[in-house]
């Protein structure tokens, strides 16, 4: 019989001496003692046999007097599975040791030793991640729950910098970490994700991105930051440069959206700077679309209801459409059926057009296929809104724009993605076959004149874009646009001229991801699409700018020839 088994009978004769003289000298030492290493194993051996009040007793010693985690290292993996199947009989310790591993993971300062302050994941992360991963496998009602209390512990975005990254971090880590060691369903996955984004749109719904500049950014210093191999030596160095320096709530965005990005990379393996994404397996994929399916939910939820533009999630949802194309495609449909209902308010319908049409425009991933056919799909749309509403044409330009701000909006993002992508959709012949077909001439002749209500830069480009390709509606732009687009092109080199066009390709509607460009130092950096003018455009603009750049010659008058009308009668004679 062992020590713990004559103490254990003695407590339930209702003697506590041994019992409390054990529990006090682990209590009070400074190192686990020697004489009673077999504690925990032998508690779990008689687990069944302990009483309740006494599981209690042991509990709140190893959550509050003698913390588990504080153990030696061959003892933590003992005292979590005791601690565990005291939750099984107890729920209150089991939410003590939910809130215990849920403090260690969002723990800022605690190092357990000097080495841990060099390691990352840090060894209280690994040890938070395996006191879930026990609980959850032996409890799996506690997912939940878990959730629950995670959500609960999580510090507010208004908390200092540091304190936002470290918890934000170690929640990414555990959702990578439960891929690996699968204990938790797909759904909590997304669900542990979300905390982090839902922490990014309630920052940058209280801050007004375009008062910040890139600038002055943490990241501009690194050159590797976006390497999965390089993540690790990364986060170490932030956790520095945050410690040291004074950052505002436009650094917290960035650092958001920099760990969302590079967990992104992790989890599902990402290279963008291949055309053709890696296969990925099932499980992947199907952890992939629920994370992209809670994301979509907390956009339609958050985002398009608040009047001012975002720029940080919509690029974090830009980059995770960019992990395969399935995932733009679902995200574009689900944008524009957002658009054409009718239930919606306008203004949300309007907003959603700008994300829509500025996705599509710089997403790298988006097959011609698919836009032509969202393109057709949302000049039909303009094509049915002109019949049903050919009763309401105001005559003033301004009562129109505002009676009809949604046709509008649409038809131009129509102009602005055939103008923003000419060079792939009008430089292939199937592809300039299928925009020949777009009704935009019965639109532009409309009484509507939806022309006149864009942007007249946009309009110029757009009109030169036609006559260069000689698309079917050009007989209906206004002849005088093209030369308001060359009046300012002056250049015999066509990179010149292609970044001066640049300025053109720009609708009146925000375009969020090239806000971002300005705002997030490293969206440059995520393979957005640039503006590419096709060749016949870039020469239709080298000829006209040479043609007039050549001093015009002087005619001389021609002569009249008039007729002898006295000689013809003559002749006649």
């Amino acid at each position: 019989m062992t020590t713990l088994d004559k103490a254990l009978a003695e407590y339930a004769r209702g003697e506590h001496r041994n019992i409390d003289l054990i529990l006090n000298e682990i209590k009070t030492a400074k190192q686990f003692p020697v004489n009673h290493q077999n504690f925990l194993s032998e508690c779990l051996r008689l687990i069944e046999e302990l009483p309740s009040n006494l599981m209690l007793v042991i509990a709140n010693l190893f959550l509050t007097e003698k913390q588990w985690f504080t153990l030696e290292p061959r003892l933590i993996d003992q005292c979590i599975c005791l601690l565990t199947c005291i939750s099984l009989h107890n729920s209150s310790v089991l939410n003590q040791l939910l809130v215990s591993a849920c403090n260690l993971l969002f723990s800022v300062d605690i190092h357990l030793s000097d080495e841990d302050k060099h390691r990352f994941p840090s060894q209280c992360f690994d040890l938070a991640a395996k006191c879930l991963h026990e609980l959850v496998l032996a409890i799996p009602q506690a997912e939940d729950q878990v959730l629950e209390v995670l959500k609960m512990y999580l510090p507010s975005w208004r908390r200092p910098v540091k304190e936002v990254f470290v918890p934000c971090c170690n929640l990414f880590a555990l959702s990578h970490w439960a891929l690996q060691h699968p204990f938790l369903s797909n759904t909590s996955v997304s669900n542990l994700m979300n905390l982090v984004f839902m922490q990014l749109i309630d920052l940058e719904a209280h801050i007004d991105m375009t008062d910040y500049s890139n600038q002055n950014s943490i990241f501009t210093a690194a050159d590797d930051f976006l390497e999965t191999s390089s993540f690790e030596k990364n986060v170490l160095q932030m956790l520095e440069v945050l410690g040291a320096s004074d950052s505002n709530e436009h650094s917290k965005v960035e650092i958001l959206v920099w760990l969302s990005i590079m967990y992104m990379h992790l989890m599902f393996d990402a290279l963008p700077k291949f055309p053709t994404p890696v296969k990925m397996n099932k499980r992947e994929w199907s952890q992939l679309c629920s994370v992209f399916r809670c994301m979509r939910t907390r956009f339609f939820q958050y985002v398009l209801p608040v009047q001012n533009y975002f720029t940080a999630f919509p690029l974090i949802l830009a980059f995770v459409c960019s992990l395969r194309p399935a995932v733009v495609v679902s995200y574009a449909e689900s944008l524009w059926n957002f658009v054409k209902d009718n239930r919606q308010p306008t203004e949300s319908r309007v907003r959603c057009v700008a994300y829509l049409s500025d996705t599509l425009a710089r997403s790298n991933y988006d097959s011609n296929e698919v836009l032509l056919e969202l393109l057709h799909d949302m000049s039909s749309w303009c094509v049915e809104y002109t019949y049903f509403q050919r009763g309401r044409v105001f005559g003033q330009s301004s009562q129109m724009s505002a009676e009809h701000t949604l046709f509008y909006t649409v038809f131009e993002a129509v102009v602005y993605l055939l103008t923003y992508r000419q060079a792939d959709l009008l430089g292939s012949r199937s592809s300039r076959e299928s925009c020949v077909l777009l009704p935009l001439g019965q639109l532009i002749n409309s009484p509507f004149r939806p022309l006149n209500h864009i942007r007249t830069e946009l309009r110029a480009l757009f009109c030169a874009t036609a006559s260069a390709h000689k698309l079917n509606w050009t007989i209906f732009v206004p002849h005088d646009a093209p030369e308001l687009l060359l009046s300012g092109l002056r250049d015999d080199n066509a990179d010149v001229a292609s970044s001066n066009l640049e300025f053109f390709a720009i609708p009146s509607f925000v375009c969020p991801l090239r806000r971002s460009l300005s705002t997030i130092s490293f969206a440059s950096l995520l393979h957005l699409r640039g503006f590419t003018p096709s060749r016949r455009l870039i020469k239709a603009c080298l000829d006209k700018a040479s043609t007039d750049s050549r001093p015009k010659s002087k005619h001389t008058k021609l002569r009249t020839n008039h007729f002898n009308l006295k000689a013809l009668a003559k002749l006649e004679n």
